[in-house]
């Protein structure tokens, strides 16, 4: 699947604009310059692991430490921006804002130490910025596409064309819900009933949507988002004993036999593994279970791994909104 650039509209007068998404796990920043001719050039793509959403989901409550680490980062985010001369933040918030109680508390937080006003979205809304983020970057064709993205709260599905979502969805399935849910206090290898009964809990609460996905012609699976990222870069490393590349897909038999070896290793060795992140090792096994699960449940056999997300999306959005479908990149 190769990234495909559309113009058309009258186009964007030039300046720059950032946009920022305050995940569960991570607060991602891209600040693109628009330039004449429909185009624009990425000026910066960074992302900061805060753990915004840790411990959040049985309390729905944030908690100070959490709240202090997202701020920081946000603050050094919107100085980058507005050393980039953006004279517009566009800021959103997902599954763990939305659900907390003191939601407001980070939001005045937010506003009072960085000048940031942060919309708090919903997960379909969630799920629309995804899709368009993800199909901005590949060329559907004639394809009908799934998209799944797995973040530390949510896991946002949808089904669409190059031209329209047909499917949004959002289901309250994360890779830190499920770990702080199942695997708190576990440090040692993940035995396969604990494992199995992780399953079994994805399955119960994506039934529904898997269902409906079913009566859906899927002509390609799409994954998105740190989780499946990660995974693919383990599983690859597993199967063919080199880093992964831009062209190759997390097959779902790799996947089954990457899963087996992250849940023999002890946390500590998880940590140590190579091409894994040392900071995804205690959320990886809980992210690795969605995936597995909706694979085999809705008969994927392989995803193609997008780079491309949230943020993306509110890019693609923008532009839409300012009069074009999509500009052409440069960096």
């Amino acid at each position: 699947m190769d990234p495909q650039a559309r113009n058309s509209g009258p186009g964007i007068r030039p300046h720059s604009v950032a946009f920022m998404d305050f995940g569960t796990n991570s607060v991602r920043l891209l600040v693109v310059r628009f330039e004449p001719k429909d185009a624009y050039t990425v000026l910066h793509r960074l992302k900061k692991a805060v753990r915004l959403g840790e411990g959040e989901f049985s309390e729905r409550q944030l908690n100070a430490a959490a709240m202090q680490r997202a701020v920081a980062a946000a603050r050094h985010f919107a100085e980058v921006a507005r050393a980039a001369a953006a004279k517009e933040i566009v800021a959103v918030a997902t599954a763990a804002t939305r659900e907390a109680l003191n939601r407001d508390v980070f939001l005045e937080m937010l506003r009072r130490e960085t000048g940031l006003d942060v919309c708090v979205i919903s997960g379909r809304e969630e799920a629309r910025l995804i899709y368009l983020g993800v199909t901005s970057g590949i060329d559907l064709g004639d394809q009908q596409a799934l998209s799944i993205d797995i973040g530390g709260g949510s896991t946002e599905t949808s089904i669409g064309t190059r031209q329209e979502a047909l499917y949004l969805n959002s289901l309250k399935l994360g890779a830190i819900r499920l770990s702080d849910q199942f695997l708190r206090d576990e440090t040692g290898p993940i035995g396969r009933s604990l494992y199995d009964r992780i399953k079994a809990h994805v399955r119960h609460e994506a039934s529904r949507t898997v269902r409906e996905l079913g009566d859906f012609n899927i002509d390609a699976a799409i994954g998105s988002s740190g989780t499946i990222k990660a995974l693919a870069d383990v599983c690859v490393r597993a199967a063919t004993g080199r880093s992964r590349r831009n062209k190759d897909v997390l097959k779902y038999e790799d996947l089954v036999e990457g899963v087996k070896m992250l849940c023999s290793l002890s946390l500590e060795k998880r940590r140590d593994l190579k091409g894994l992140n040392p900071a995804r090792a205690d959320i990886i096994i809980g992210g690795a279970a969605i995936v597995d699960t909706l694979m085999e449940d809705l008969g994927i056999r392989e995803l193609h791994v997008s780079d491309r997300g949230l943020r993306d999306g509110l890019l693609t959005d923008y532009l839409a909104r300012h009069g074009q479908s999509i500009a052409t990149s440069s960096t």
